[in-house]
């Protein structure tokens, strides 16, 4: 398939789903900072964005994956110290396989969707930051997704967020 195939394929978020996706983000990162006591100044020294298909670079295109989590280390020429060990990380979404996902893109699909996306990212962004993890290690990459997959359900479960049960229900078993 040539490249202007590919590219017809692809569909984007529109406005309304930006829309969902910010407020989505916004539930996930408080999910993950009550579940792991995780502060604001945690993350402040672990900051991320989130960036949709049409804001990705080509070479950081995810793939088949729902998202895919980049880590930038702070350059060198803005370093303080040499214990200035800021890391941050850029969540790259993969905009087509979510709205195939949800029925294309409907937002009571969508919204519980994204939460879970975003869940799953920020909790790896949290073992990176707690335990030292590393997104890049392609060794032990399996027991980490299937570590992190546990406990966003874990946190999930809990939650009282408007479909979130039917949708982990859904979802394939860890």
């Amino acid at each position: 398939m040539g490249t202007e195939a590919v590219a017809t394929a692809l569909r984007y978020f529109d406005p309304s789903h930006i829309s969902i996706l910010d407020r989505a983000v916004l539930t996930a990162e408080e999910l993950v900072s009550d579940h792991f006591s995780f502060s604001s100044r945690q993350w402040s020294r672990n900051p991320y964005e989130v960036k949709t298909l049409a804001q990705v670079e080509r070479w950081e295109y995810p793939g088949d994956a729902f998202a895919h989590l980049l880590r930038y280390g702070r350059p060198l020429s803005k370093k303080q110290t040499g214990a200035d060990d800021v890391s941050f990380y850029r969540v790259c979404l993969h905009d087509h396989n979510i709205l195939r996902k949800t029925e294309g893109g409907r937002a009571g699909v969508l919204r519980p969707f994204l939460i879970y996306v975003m869940t799953h990212e920020l909790v790896h962004i949290v073992r990176f930051a707690l335990y030292s993890a590393h997104p890049s290690v392609t060794s032990g990459r399996e027991d980490e997704e299937e570590k992190v997959e546990g406990i966003t359900r874990e946190i999930l479960r809990s939650s009282r967020i408007k479909g979130m049960k039917q949708l982990l229900n859904n979802l394939r078993p860890v």
